[in-house]
């Protein structure tokens, strides 16, 4: 698949990664947009509804790690390396690698192309997407606590501002974006549960988009039950539309990892929604809390959901500022700082917002300033 064919490109990159959640096109089209030539492959482990039910009898066997570095080397030596050999890319990245085979680390190397790697995962979870690290010039992390000196940098992932963008219409007053497992989500159920006992529910009209696993079904209904209208799991368009016609959004981080970044942390803001977040010190280094986002302890978050809710000029406030802050995190300038970086030419074309130009608000323990 080829993002656009033109011969007067400023360089060509192969990016290769998994089929899910869009993030390879995604950045193909940054690449596009700053004048290179993008040719992508995906791959996809799953494809068939049977391969599901045996995939997930292999993740509860703890199999799963193993058979997925297996599958990614038979992808890289059946669609990656013959179009490296054929088409010459200045440039290769590899979206969540897995450990190199023998043979696909000496072909890497051997290549004379520099290659780049993206986690977007932590690390805690399966430490092989590390396993290219020595071959590639640069290594980002999705996890803080992934940074190696010298070996990996963190610049966590961006998002689509083509995709995630501010919508023209308010559909939801609070909007809860997630996923709900028994496993690794634990404080995000929390927050779910408890914005489920807000009382003042039934005066908003509340979203929640995403599933919950079986053990979790039970949710759903109580969800229905209390006047919150679930979406269920939707396409990343369909997300970012919701996410647009949100006036607040409530997105919480994993439990494991160090110090996680989920992408949403950028596009949330990106379609100049209000983001209410779980208060992680870290996350400071990316937004400024409590003027472009909303850090809040699970104890504080109806106090504060209230308080959003009732100054609805405070809180367009914060979302204006979000978004601004935001277009300093979008795939266009992840991709523009890898290639000033690597120093080879790029051709933006667009001026982005600054952050910090216009009218200000704050908001501490429910109370604005502005």
């Amino acid at each position: 698949m080829s993002v656009r064919t033109d011969t007067h490109a400023a360089g060509k990159v192969l990016i290769a990664g998994p089929a899910t959640y869009d993030t390879v096109p995604a950045i193909g089209r940054a690449f596009e947009r700053l004048g290179w030539l993008a040719e992508l492959r995906c791959y996809r482990f799953v494809t068939s509804t049977l391969q599901q039910k045996c995939w997930r009898l292999i993740k509860r066997l703890r199999l799963h790690n193993g058979l997925e570095q297996a599958l990614f080397n038979r992808f890289l030596e059946r669609e990656v390396w013959p179009r490296l050999l054929s088409e010459h890319p200045d440039l290769l990245l590899l979206v969540r690698p897995f450990t190199l085979s023998v043979r696909n680390r000496h072909r890497l190397c051997s290549s004379g192309i520099p290659a780049i790697t993206w986690m977007t995962d932590s690390l805690v979870r399966y430490g092989g997407h590390a396993g290219p690290w020595p071959e590639a010039v640069r290594n980002f992390v999705f996890d803080g606590a992934d940074a190696r000196p010298g070996l990996s940098t963190w610049l966590p992932l961006g998002f689509d501002d083509e995709q995630f963008r501010p919508g023209e219409q308010r559909e939801w007053d609070v909007l809860f974006v997630g996923r709900l497992f028994a496993r690794g989500y634990y404080l995000r159920r929390q927050f779910f549960e408890r914005l489920l006992s807000w009382k003042e529910l039934p005066h908003y009209r509340v979203g929640w988009v995403g599933n919950a696993s079986r053990q979790l079904s039970g949710l759903v209904l109580r969800a229905r039950q209390c006047g919150m209208v679930t979406l269920g799991e939707v396409d990343m368009t369909a997300l970012a539309g919701a996410i647009a016609a949100s006036r607040i959004s409530i997105l919480v981080h994993q439990d494991d990892g160090c110090q996680p970044v989920n992408p949403l942390f950028f596009a949330i803001p990106g379609c100049r929604s209000c983001l209410v977040t779980d208060r992680r010190d870290y996350l400071s280094r990316w937004l400024v809390p409590h003027r472009e986002f909303v850090p809040v302890e699970l104890g504080k978050l109806l106090p504060m959901l209230t308080a959003l809710c009732k100054n609805a000029h405070a809180s367009a406030m914060m979302a204006e500022q979000g978004w601004r802050a935001a277009q300093q995190h979008t795939w266009l300038q992840r991709v523009k700082t890898l290639l000033t970086d690597l120093g080879m030419p790029s051709c933006p074309n667009q001026k982005l917002p600054v952050p910090g130009e216009g009218p200000t608000a704050s908001c501490v323990n429910g109370q604005f300033q502005q």
